[in-house]
This record gives C-alpha cells, structure tokens and sequence, in this order.
C-alpha cells in the first residue's frame, strides 16, 4: 500500500504566555487530514510538540521536571490548556488508516517519559487499535527511504542527553530514582534559567528568531540590569559557539548525545573577530576574551552609552530613545538580518549538509525532513519533485525585523516600542507543513513544503 506522510513541527503548545495563537487553525488543519482509498496517513509531530520548558507548576519553571508529580502536573496544564488540539488529535487517530507519530524534541523532553505518554494518550482519547506512535529514545522515524528528525541533535547546545533520559525512563517506569541526574542542554537551561522568568514583561523574547546571542544582546539594551546576570546571559552566547562547532553537519561529538564523531569546524559568526568588528563600529574597547568561552567584558558597549537608562525604561516613561542608543543597537541587530530575515549566520546549514550526507548513503534514505529551526527550508538537487532536505518550520508567532525598519531611526524606534509593550501586531506567522509521498517500493515519490492558509 502506499503511504502518505504529513510533518508539522515545534508548536510549542501549552507555554504561558502563548507562543502559538492559531491553535483553532491548527485543530482545522488536523480535521481536514483524511487517508485516500489506496494508501495509509502517517501525521508526524516532529518534536517541540509541548513546551514544557514553559510551564510553571508551583510558581517554578524548570528545565527539567524531574519528580513524577511534576511532569504529570505539567502536561495536565498544557493539554488542558490545549483541548481543541487535544481533540483533534483523537479524532485523526480514529479515522480508518491513520497513525500519529509523536517525536520528542528538545523543549519535550517529558514526552519520552510513560506517565506523559500515558496522560496525553488519554486525553485525546486513544484506545485499544489506535494509540500514537512515540519515539522517544533519540531514533529518527522512517517511513520507507523518508527519515523524519527533531533535527537538535546537530545543534551542540540543544542536543538531548539520550543515555541520560533512557536510563531516566528505566527508574521512572519503577519507581526508583534515577543513577544520575540528567544533563540539561545549554539552550534549555537558559530558557527555563533566563528566558521564560523574563516573558510576563517581554512576551516577544520566545518569538524573535534567533535566540541566544540576540536575546542577549536585545536584553541588555532594554533593561541594563540585566548585566548583573552576566553569567546566565553568557550561556547563549556559549551555547551559539557550539552550535557553530557543528557548521559541517557532524554527529554530536558526546556518545551519550546519540553517536560520536567529532569533526572540523570553525566559529566564524561567533568569533572574538565579530566582537572586535562591532566594538570598532561603536568606538569602544572591544571585549578581552579569556579562553574560548568567557569574555569578561564591557557587555553594555553594544547597549548603551555609558550612564544611560535603558531602551526598556525610556519607552515605559514616554520619553525619546537617544538617537546614539537606537544607532548602536541598530548595529547590532544588523549582524543577524541575512536575506532580510534575522538569522545567525549559517545557523541553518549543519541539517541540510546532515541531510545530504544520508541521502548520500545508496538505497537507505531519498529524503531527510527536520524541524528544530523554525526556518522552512526545501532543497532539491536538479529541480527534482522529490527534495534530499525539507525543513518544515513552526507555526509559532514571529516577529520579523527587516533591513527597512533599521534603517530608519522612526520605524526603529517604532518597532521597539510596540516591541517592549507587547503590540499584537507586530506578530504573523508561517504556518507551515511538509508532505511526502511514499510508494509500495519505499521510495519517496514526491515532496512539497507546503502553508495553510484555511
């Protein structure tokens, strides 16, 4: 029989303060998935299903619930607050010939534990002959010559610690305590450490792309006291330097993270080279580095002029930003617009040269389909319908910055102020999904990258 194979991925569902506004689309979306006479439908949640690393119980956030109580407690708040999701969900697992496959990701990682298997189970209201597929012990999925991935094992500061969660598993599923403690991901720790304490007052920060060093730098600009946190905010900056590292598509370079095999590379975005650009652009004293990853340094050379208040305060007393403080955060910010679009760098090239490395492999993989970046992406080698690389991006809200808004000092100053006081309007969205065609042989018939618009 033939199959079909539907991939969304990173909804982030269940965050507070929302991350993803469309969740009625997304349930319309799920209703008008159906299997056609002839072939099976596979809907695929490829990881970041639930944002777990979002979710207060007790007035916590944590970067890992690590207690039984806690992780039932969690996952019971997002899918209650996530029940159209819920439903349509339950009702895809119950037409005829249809089978949900659930990944875990890097932001749900209680997902590859049973008492969150379980809990999301029942709520959308599975039963004997259709329960979701999970995979959740650092496989990729294959349907045939597709391979679907969460994709954050080719980004050293996300990449899951797989031992760690197997043997997690294991005393979880007895009741024991665990041998060790689970090693949390560099990303992780600083969203649930830095990031989501700081959304009530900047809700935005989960929604401009990409995260780390430019929610360091955008932080420090807004609110200057934040370089007394000096060393949490240090971790995104460490966290973008290995997630350079990995520019040539490698394996993780730590067994436990799935496989070794480190390689060559070099941080060419995230360099000291970088610092000392921007520093002289500024007329400044670039930042003294100490070792590869700690650069006891002026942060707020990149912020602000020495003894002034920050963006943040400034917009919430109406006054004016200075035109030297708009110029040099506009600087800033410039470093990461490529294609008009805010980027790290090549940040999004390890999984497409990841990707072209399995294919390579003859008659085990035609086509390799992540999530992981936010970013949808389709590469194809001469035109063909079936592409060696799909990215099938988020359906999160986003809140773009072009080279326009920058280069006038109105609209930047503009764009910041709706930005600070959590203007709606500044949000859009992409809502994005990939399909694939697979046939009696395994191999991939075609490929689209597709976007709902319904």
């Amino acid at each position: 029989m033939k199959r079909k194979v539907v991939i969304i991925s990173d909804l982030h569902l269940g965050a507070n303060p929302p991350m993803m506004s469309q969740t009625a689309r997304l349930a319309a979306f799920i209703d008008s998935l159906a299997s056609a006479e002839d072939e099976h439908l596979y809907l695929v949640i490829a990881g970041d299903f639930i944002d777990f690393l979002s979710i207060e119980y007790e007035g916590k956030l944590s970067s890992f619930s690590g207690s039984p109580k806690d992780i039932e407690a969690r996952i019971q708040i997002a899918l209650q607050r996530e029940k159209l999701v819920c439903e349509a969900l339950g009702r895809f697992l119950r037409r005829p010939k249809c089978t949900l496959v659930v990944l875990v990701g890097n932001h749900d990682v209680e997902m590859a534990l049973p008492s969150a298997q379980a809990r999301f189970a029942e709520a959308i209201g599975a039963g004997d002959g259709y329960q979701p597929v999970f995979i959740d012990d650092g496989r990729a999925w294959n349907c045939g010559r597709l391979l679907v991935e969460h994709g954050n094992r080719y980004d050293f500061a996300n990449a899951n610690d797989w031992d760690g969660i197997r043997q997690f598993r294991s005393a979880h599923s007895r009741g024991e305590l665990p041998p060790r403690e689970l090693e949390i991901s560099a990303g992780s720790e600083f969203v649930a450490t830095v990031l989501s304490p700081l959304k009530k007052a900047y809700p935005f920060l989960d929604l401009l792309q990409p995260q780390g060093v430019l929610i360091g730098y955008l932080l420090v600009a807004l609110e200057p006291a934040q370089l007394s946190q000096i060393s949490s905010l240090w971790t995104a900056l460490r966290a973008n330097y290995q997630a350079a590292r990995n520019r040539d598509g490698y394996r993780p370079a730590k067994a436990g993270k799935v496989a070794a095999g480190p390689g060559p590379a070099m941080d060419v975005f995230h360099s000291p080279l970088v610092f000392e650009d921007i520093a002289r652009k500024f007329e400044v004293p670039p930042p003294v580095f100490i070792g590869p990853y700690k650069p006891w340094s002026k942060l707020d050379f990149f912020a602000r002029a020495p003894g002034s208040n920050g963006i943040a305060e400034l917009i919430r007393k109406e006054k004016p930003i200075p035109s030297d403080q708009l110029a040099r955060l506009g600087v800033v910010l410039r470093q990461f617009l490529k294609d008009d679009e805010l980027k790290a760098g090549d940040d999004f090239v390890p999984y497409r040269l990841a990707a072209q490395g399995m294919t390579a492999k003859e008659e085990l993989f035609d086509t390799v389909i992540m999530g992981h970046t936010h970013h949808p992406e389709r590469f194809s080698s001469n035109g063909s319908d079936v592409a060696y690389y799909l990215n099938s991006g988020s359906w999160i809200d986003t809140i773009p910055l072009t080279s326009a808004t920058l280069n006038s000092a109105p609209e930047f100053e503009a764009w910041l102020r709706k930005l600070v006081s959590g203007d709606s309007r500044l949000r859009t969205r992409r809502l994005t999904y990939v399909t694939a065609g697979i046939a009696e042989d395994g191999s991939v018939r075609y490929t689209q990258l597709n976007e709902w618009t319904a």
